[in-house]
């Protein structure tokens, strides 16, 4: 990742679970940057430009992300998250990033043949993610975050997708990356990752992160009640015979 084409900003955090059979190797390399860092801009300097920050052994992606805005961690001006798939190729990408999302919006970067749904690098503005309360306000451990987050953006209209802002999300179901014992671990939680999710939906926790974004945003929730309702599915038919996939169709649709 150090030698991706788009270069990086003077301070990156790289979180690695406790228990990584790599971690040895990366505070290697983390101090090898120290050392070329001080003999540039001098022994008494302490910026390096990468920082290891060691999280809680077993974390994944959601609970890493999570864990950056835990109770012990003052809220940020901005966050910006990159994982390691994604494959910075615009020069200083975390530059307009950083300047589109502002104090409250979402920028998204351009990378997978989803966008511009939030699949590659995402910068949140901080007084955002303090109404949220975290990264991530729901118990997901690895899959299913950034449909959260495309959630958000949808409803409150915060998305702001960088087109000419690249940054690869080199992954398996793209077909730009094989897949790997870190990805088969992603795909067992998915199941049960989406029912955390559809459980998020419809919980007082999501009603409670939306009226501390309505206050941010100076909207207006209004609750539906669906015993007013009374709905009616009309569906033409040609002969007035109707077969097995027409009934199968029209009760997953009521259902």
């Amino acid at each position: 990742m150090l030698d991706a084409p788009g270069g990086w900003p003077a301070t990156v955090f790289v979180l690695v679970n406790e228990d990584d059979p790599e971690i040895a190797r990366y505070k290697q390399i983390a101090d090898q940057l120290l050392d070329e860092y001080r003999q540039t801009y001098g022994k008494g300097s302490k910026a390096p430009p990468w920082y290891l920050r060691v999280i809680p052994a077993g974390s994944r992606c959601a609970d890493a992300h999570r864990w950056i805005t835990s109770e012990d961690q003052p809220f940020e001006k901005f966050y910006g998250l990159l994982c390691d798939d994604h494959w910075p190729i615009t020069p200083k990408w975390w530059e307009t990033m950083e300047q589109a999302a502002e104090d409250r919006y979402i920028a998204a970067s351009n990378g997978s043949p989803m966008f511009p749904k939030i699949r590659s690098a995402v910068c949140f503005g901080g007084e955002l993610v303090e109404a949220m309360g975290s990264l991530v306000p729901a118990t997901m451990k690895h899959n299913f975050e950034d449909d959260l987050w495309d959630k958000v953006a949808a409803d409150y209209n915060i998305l702001r997708p960088l087109k000419d802002v690249v940054v690869q999300h080199r992954h398996p179901i793209h077909n730009t990356a094989k897949t790997d014992a870190t990805y088969e671990r992603g795909s067992a939680d998915f199941q049960l990752d989406k029912t955390r999710f559809e459980t998020w939906l419809s919980s007082d926790e999501r009603v409670e992160l939306y009226k501390r974004l309505d206050t941010l945003f100076g909207a207006t929730s209004t609750t539906l009640d669906l015993s007013s309702i009374d709905l009616a599915i009309i569906v033409p038919v040609q002969n007035n015979s109707v077969d097995l996939a027409y009934h199968s169709s029209i009760f997953q649709t009521l259902r």
